[in-house]
C-alpha cells in the first residue's frame, strides 16, 4: 500500500522489459520478391483481360454509314452472315471495304473512274472483297459481296460474312 492507501502494482524483478526480440520487419529480399511478383501478374492480368475481353466481345466487321440490316444469320459463335441494303452506289461500297483493307474483286465494266456504270441494268455482282484481321490472340475474317439494281428502298445490297478463328489461323484463300 502506498500512502494514499491504494495497491499498486509494482513489476515482478525478474520479469523481462518489452524489447524486439521476435519482432522483425520484411527483409529487403522478401520485399523485392514480392514487388516482382506483384510486377508479373498485373502483367499477366493485363494480357489475359485482352484474351477474355476478345472472347466474350468479338469484333464486327466494318459497315458503310447508312446501311440497313435486312437479315442476320448466327451460325455459330463468331460466325455470322448479315444481309445489308444501302442507298450508296455498288461501286461505293467497294470502295469503302478496300479503305477498310479488303482485297477485293470487281466485276469487269462494273466500276470505272470511280462512277458506277450500270445503276439502271438488272440486278448484277458488283464486286467481293475479303480480309483477314488479328485482334488479342484471334483471327477473323470477313467476305463482303456486293450487288446493285434492286428496286425498292435499297438499291444496292450486300452479305457480309464474319468467321472468328479460335484457334489457329483462316485458311489460305
Amino acid at each position: 500500500m502506498n500512502s494514499s492507501g491504494t495497491e499498486q502494482e509494482q513489476p515482478l524483478p525478474d520479469a523481462p522489459a518489452t524489447s524486439d526480440v521476435g519482432r522483425r520487419g520484411f527483409s529487403p529480399v522478401i520485399l523485392g520478391v514480392l514487388a516482382v511478383l506483384l510486377f508479373g501478374a498485373g502483367i499477366l492480368a493485363v494480357q489475359l483481360f485482352g484474351v477474355i475481353y476478345g472472347l466474350v466481345f468479338p469484333p464486327d466487321p466494318p459497315l458503310p454509314s447508312g446501311a440497313a440490316e435486312l437479315r442476320h444469320d448466327n451460325l455459330s459463335y463468331g460466325v455470322d452472315d448479315w444481309l445489308y441494303g444501302t442507298t450508296q452506289d455498288g461501286c461505293a461500297v467497294i470502295d469503302y471495304y478496300i479503305a477498310q483493307g479488303g482485297a477485293c474483286s470487281i466485276t469487269p465494266g462494273m466500276c470505272s473512274t470511280g462512277a458506277f456504270v450500270n445503276p439502271n441494268s438488272n440486278t448484277q455482282n458488283v464486286g467481293s472483297c475479303l480480309a483477314d484481321v488479328s485482334f488479342s490472340i484471334f483471327q477473323m475474317r470477313w467476305e463482303v459481296d456486293v450487288a446493285s439494281g434492286y428496286s425498292g428502298e435499297y438499291p444496292t445490297q450486300f452479305r457480309l460474312k464474319r468467321e472468328v478463328y479460335w484457334i489457329g489461323s483462316p485458311p489460305i484463300r
